[in-house]
């Protein structure tokens, strides 16, 4: 019998995880989140590559026959790839470098995975660490550039998601992190003919990542939901 400690920790790890998932939207742009809303109510959803692939090791997909050959569901029974998104900076000029966002007061996403991936990436390390001093060296980081999650104004520095196809599209030099974004079918999904049909009328402009790109991965429950707390640390405002 699980004791009440275990539980309460358990608890804490799943509220992480789902807090991740949902803060995730903020790597999308307002028409693929209008999308992600309207297949919602038919048991469709568009999530991140990193976030389906914790669905199909819970079980919480329903089959879909999507694109094989990539690393969350190598045999393309759970995912319809839907579009490729990459970090992108936006700045008046220069070099375009994360270190350009240290005490800018920039805009950032909405996002505790995209705010720590970014940081991983401006000290050093893989977006996907895990590891605790990387996640403490990225969280120091960014309590620098107090990073605001509140809406950008026009013309301000801004770290933003981007189709990698777009022409505004700015990688930073310290390397190219991208987010794959599928759609899939709860297991559970009301009328999942319905779910499938709404997907397979979208329009997809998915292609695979470039050998270079940064693609974030799959990561443990307990990662995420520190994430999410070195989010709630360091964010200045909160998304309207």
């Amino acid at each position: 019998m699980i004791s009440r400690r275990a539980f309460l920790m358990a608890g804490a790890v799943l509220g992480g995880v789902a807090t991740a998932a949902a803060l995730g939207y903020g790597r999308l742009t307002d028409h693929d989140l209008r999308l992600a809303r309207d297949g919602r109510r038919l048991g469709a959803q568009l999530v991140p590559a990193d976030h389906a692939a914790w669905l199909i090791k819970t079980g919480a997909l329903a089959h879909l026959a999507g694109t094989p050959g990539r690393p969350h569901d190598p045999e393309g029974q759970f995912t319809v790839p839907f579009r490729l998104n990459g970090l992108s900076l936006r700045l008046p000029g220069g070099v375009p470098t994360l270190r350009r966002l240290e005490r800018a007061g920039a805009w950032w996403p909405a996002d505790a995975r995209s705010m720590v991936a970014a940081a991983l990436l401006a000290t050093g390390h893989s977006p996907n660490a895990t590891d605790r001093a990387a996640l403490q060296r990225g969280e120091r980081w960014l309590q620098s550039a107090r990073p605001r999650v509140d809406a950008a104004p026009s013309g301000a520095i801004a770290l933003e998601w981007l189709s990698v196809d777009s022409p505004a599209y700015n990688a930073p030099v310290e390397g190219q992190i991208v987010s794959e974004w599928d759609w899939v079918i709860q297991a559970h999904a009301p009328t999942p003919h319905l779910a499938e049909d709404f997907i397979r009328r979208q329009t997809s402009t998915w292609r695979q990542p470039s050998p270079g790109a940064l693609a974030l991965a799959d990561l443990p429950p307990t990662t995420s939901f520190e994430m999410c707390r070195i989010f709630e640390r360091v964010a200045v405002g909160r998304p309207i």
